[in-house]
């Protein structure tokens, strides 16, 4: 497993949630160590969902997460905020 596997579920995850993937922001670990140390991020590759109030909502980390993991925890916490929005209103 290696970064690769992180891009191709990104992919997958564009196809299924475009509006959501479009406000991914990609971050370099050498340029954004605070924002990494504040996400609580040690192991890379990283994906990290955090709901629109701010809160982490899903992290997944490290280089044994297969496609089909990243791509079905990020889809579970897409939903996830998606109903929280839905009876926030």
């Amino acid at each position: 497993m290696s970064e690769d596997e992180y891009y191709e579920a990104l992919l997958d995850l564009k196809k299924a949630y475009p509006v959501e993937i479009d406000k991914l922001q990609l971050m370099d670990t050498e340029k954004n160590k605070l924002e990494m140390e504040a996400l609580k991020v040690s192991s890379f590759p990283a994906i990290v969902v955090i709901s629109k109030e701010g809160e982490i909502t899903r992290t997944i980390s490290g280089d044994k997460e297969t496609r089909q993991a990243i791509t079905k925890a990020v889809s579970d916490a897409i939903e996830i905020n998606q109903k929280s929005t839905l009876t926030s209103r």
